[in-house]
């Protein structure tokens, strides 16, 4: 599945094992309107190890994500009532490109892609495009 991170992922850890929590925003295929204006679906991801230590270092709001996982579901009662549970599991997550800046055009930009006095820095990612976690 590929998508936007809707917001910076939410990364916790335990000591032993790092989580990240993120959502995607994919674009569906058809467009539901004249305009060609495509709705999108909101899915809200769980990984583990890795690839939550790599989000929690580099992704950013509005970057390409690229998942593959699983789907699992549960039951469980609460108040008396039976509730479902639909989880998505990211096994797998290759970063893609971070949002262009909102800068407006006349002002320059502190972000040079030729510029590698940056390099190594978070501000400063493209030797992570294309990583896979």
């Amino acid at each position: 599945m590929s998508g936007r991170l809707t917001d910076a992922p939410e990364v916790r850890s335990n000591g032993t094992t790092t989580r990240a929590t993120f959502t995607l925003a994919v674009d569906r295929q058809v467009a539901r309107d004249g305009n060609g204006d495509r709705p999108a679906d909101f899915f809200r991801f769980t990984t583990f190890g890795r690839s939550a230590d790599a989000l929690g270092e580099w992704a950013v709001k509005g970057q390409a994500l690229e998942v593959q996982g699983h789907v699992t579901t549960s039951t469980y009662d609460k108040d008396g009532e039976r509730r479902w549970s639909t989880d998505f599991i990211a096994d797998r997550v290759q970063f893609g490109a971070k949002p262009r800046s909102k800068q407006p055009a006349n002002e320059p930009s502190d972000n040079h892609s030729d510029d590698r006095s940056n390099e190594g820095s978070a501000d400063e990612s493209a030797e992570y495009t294309g990583a896979e976690f």
